[in-house]
């Protein structure tokens, strides 16, 4: 039978996504469901527009870490 998560881990799930560094998989792996539950219940919350901003923004700035950590690199 499939689990249900709670309104308090729905909340807790949705705060680790907007406000931490925590990827999909992590928060997943946390709370023992699968990554399409984790997406279906943030998308459910934000919206779908509001979801692919904050992956957007997300994937922009792990982009830019990487591009500055090779940066440090070519410099050595």
């Amino acid at each position: 039978m499939a689990k249900r998560l709670s309104v308090e881990i729905k909340k807790e799930i949705l705060k680790l996504f907007i406000n931490s560094q925590f990827s999909i998989d992590q928060i997943s792996n946390k709370f023992e469901c699968t990554n399409t539950t984790i997406i279906r219940n943030l998308k459910k919350e934000l919206g779908n527009e509001k979801y692919q901003e904050i992956i957007d923004l997300k994937n922009s700035k792990k982009n830019l870490e990487n591009s500055n950590n090779e940066m440090k690199f070519d410099l050595d």
